[in-house]
């Protein structure tokens, strides 16, 4: 699977329906530790603009999170 994106067409209903059902945050991500799919209760956490497309981002690319923590930039 190196190497081929993962999409969130490629996960069953099933699974989308477990997760947007769940009250906790869930999230799928390929082997490339791309997002392909985060439930309502994990965009919340992330505080994430309505609309957001988190498909094919990295953690460092959230917006509310600036990837500050996430590349070392730990604060004093």
């Amino acid at each position: 699977m190196s190497g081929t994106r993962l999409k969130r067409e490629d996960i069953s209903p099933q699974i989308i329906h477990m997760c947007e059902s769940n009250s906790n945050p869930c999230h799928i991500r390929d082997s490339e530790y791309r997002y392909v799919y985060i439930n309502p209760a994990m965009a919340e956490l992330l505080d994430l603009p309505k609309g957001f497309n988190i498909e094919g981002k990295l953690i460092t690319d959230i917006p509310s999170l600036d990837g500050g923590l996430f590349r070392g930039n730990l604060p004093a």
